[in-house]
């Protein structure tokens, strides 16, 4: 019971904190080089999306091998390679229509 009205009474006078000024931030104008960034940046996204679909079919192509043509001899390529270019490596005669 001591421990509950000691708790209220500190939670009733709570200290006040001064927030510190802070002086105002410089805003730099744009480069010239919005172009360069632009190109950049759509680079990145293109690498992002092509590592993400990469292991997306890496993923797929090795569990439906092994639920769909597990007795069709087979070697996977490497996620790097799905990754450089994002398709499914499965072999063709490897029914898709299955799943």
């Amino acid at each position: 019971m001591n421990v509950l009205f000691v708790s209220m009474v500190l939670a009733s006078n709570p200290e006040i904190v001064e927030v510190p000024e802070f002086p105002p931030m410089e805003v730099s104008q744009p480069h010239d080089s919005t172009d360069e960034s632009v190109k950049k940046c759509e680079e990145d996204v293109k690498g992002l999306r092509n590592g993400m679909l990469g292991l997306e079919f890496y993923l797929k192509d090795k569990k439906y091998h092994e639920r769909v043509c597990p007795n069709l001899d087979w070697k996977q390529p490497s996620l790097e390679t799905y990754k450089e270019h994002p398709k499914s490596y499965l072999p063709e005669e490897c029914p898709r229509d299955v799943i």
